[in-house]
């Protein structure tokens, strides 16, 4: 539901997740929109994993970017 919110992301692909002792590491593929810059994908990622980890504590989030 939180990367619905960003409407640059085209398709969310595969969500990993790994507990290790108390911390939550959570990798998602996504593909966006196939105008944006490197640096606006950039951007967006560290944005998106902003994101997730104010909502989810002791979270570890990586975000894939894919070709779309």
């Amino acid at each position: 539901k939180m990367l619905k919110q960003f409407s640059e992301i085209k398709k969310i692909g595969r969500i990993r997740s790994l507990n290790f002792e108390n911390i939550l590491k959570i990798d998602i593929d996504c593909s966006f929109d196939k105008e944006l810059s490197i640096e606006k994908v950039h951007d967006l990622t560290s944005e998106i994993e902003h994101v997730i980890r104010t909502k989810i504590k002791n979270s570890v989030i990586t975000i894939h970017p894919e070709p779309n």
